[in-house]
């Protein structure tokens, strides 16, 4: 079949953006790996915390940090894969061109490892603790790569498998069930994501569990560190069978965007997540405040969707009666704040150079600011509010800090990231951890 043209176009457009950003970008990269080292280091009585006791509890918490770090690895991939299958830049092309299934297929899971392999790296990093243990860090390691291939395979097999999962008569009844008044092919991909994400984080939890049970000498703690690595096969060889369905993705997506554009108000087809909160916006900020929230949400939206699984986590840590819940929360708060508000540095990364120099935008920063800020209240909401329904007033001051610490973060990622673009995380990431140090772990 000679060449992946696939393969081509995405190695042309790298390197063409590498020409563009710059050598300092490729730096910026590294940013998050930095990141990881300095809240590690931060967090390290807490660390001591979790690990302490005897070898029962250090199994326990070892367990609890590889889940946690795990399901973050996990959802990430699954949310990305379902970024880049449908709604990538691919669409465009694969409405109106033939699609080669399999090639395409191909190329893009080698885009994937490529470009979030590293991720595994910072994971890592959360591990550095238990490296005295080496078989502990082993464990963990194994079970990260684990929730590393879960989150890629399985990702790609719901998300591709979805609409023709949806056309099977056998499964009509289930889909009419929880479709609501959408179409059964537009119910199937609004919830792939979350049956992608639930398959691997309970596959992540198993192998958290099976590695905790190794390490207290029980063999059949093995079969649980398998399992994410046997549905990541299973996930593989589904997408590969479904492939050919992607030709189908942009009709689909064609026609729930018309029947949008048929509602009564052309301005509420193209109403975005958050856009209410621009009624609030003094007057003279309404218009740059509306085109960064259209941008987060179609341009970033795994971001927006990973908002929610870091105001679940947070909401986790404030649901307790024990007097180190305000402290806890407000670490776990504050870091899932800065992961959050990193999406600012990305609305500029990708705010097309050209798109400034002919369509100019009165305070843009100001308005990207305010929209990673609104961005940032579902974790402050959920958080606070299980502190508040646990212990009452102490969450007020908990409140205080996590708005002051979202504040401060959401205006040196719009800053950053209107400034320096993709090499906004130079700046970025070292003045979260600061604001993470002052208002999460003071």
């Amino acid at each position: 079949m000679g060449k992946n043209p696939y393969r081509l176009a995405d190695r042309r457009q790298r390197h063409a953006r590498h020409r563009v950003e710059g050598p300092f970008a490729r730096l910026a990269g590294l940013s998050p790996l930095v990141g990881a080292i300095a809240a590690v280091w931060l967090a390290r009585d807490l660390y001591g915390t979790l690990l302490a006791g005897g070898e029962a509890a250090w199994a326990a918490g070892f367990t609890g940090v590889t889940a946690r770090v795990g399901l973050v690895v996990a959802a990430l991939l699954s949310l990305t894969t379902y970024d880049t299958l449908v709604r990538g830049p691919d669409r465009g092309v694969i409405d109106i061109h033939p699609l080669l299934p399999r090639p395409w297929l191909l190329a893009r899971m080698e885009g994937l490892v490529r470009d979030r392999l590293p991720w595994l790296a910072v994971a890592a990093v959360f591990l550095l603790p238990v490296l005295p243990r080496t078989d502990a860090f082993a464990l963990g390691a194994a079970v990260l790569l684990g929730a590393w291939c879960a989150g890629l395979g399985v990702g790609l097999g719901v998300n591709l498998a979805a609409p023709a999962l949806a056309t099977r008569p056998s499964l009509a009844g289930l889909f009419d069930a929880i479709r609501g008044p959408n179409p059964r092919l537009q119910a199937a991909l609004l919830y792939a994501p979350g049956v992608a994400l639930a398959l691997s984080g309970t596959a992540t939890v198993a192998a958290a569990w099976g590695a905790g049970r190794v390490l207290l000498g029980d063999p059949a703690g093995f079969v649980g560190l398998a399992s994410p690595f046997v549905l990541a096969v299973a996930g593989v060889v589904l997408a590969v069978r479904s492939a050919p369905a992607m030709s189908g993705i942009g009709a689909v997506l064609g026609e729930i965007e018309a029947a949008w554009a048929e509602s009564e108000d052309p301005e509420d087809a193209r109403s975005v997540y958050l856009e209410w909160t621009v009624r609030l916006a003094p007057a003279p900020l309404r218009v740059a405040l509306r085109k960064e929230l259209r941008h987060l949400w179609r341009a970033h939206r795994a971001w927006v969707t990973g908002s929610w699984g870091l105001a679940f986590l947070a909401g986790i840590a404030g649901w307790t009666e024990s007097p180190d819940g305000v402290a806890r929360l407000a670490q776990v708060g504050a870091a899932a704040l800065a992961a959050v508000g990193y999406v600012g540095v990305r609305l500029g990364a990708s705010d097309p150079p050209w798109l400034d120099t002919f369509l100019p935008l009165h305070g843009r920063v100001v308005a990207r600011a305010a929209a990673v800020f609104s961005a940032m209240q579902v974790v402050v909401a959920v958080g606070t509010a299980t502190l508040l329904v646990r212990q009452g007033v102490p969450a007020l001051g908990v409140l205080l800090r996590l708005e002051l610490a979202a504040l401060a973060l959401a205006a040196v990622a719009a800053w950053s990231g209107d400034t320096l673009r993709a090499k906004g995380g130079l700046v970025y990431v070292p003045a979260a951890l600061l604001v993470w140090a002052v208002g999460g772990m003071a």
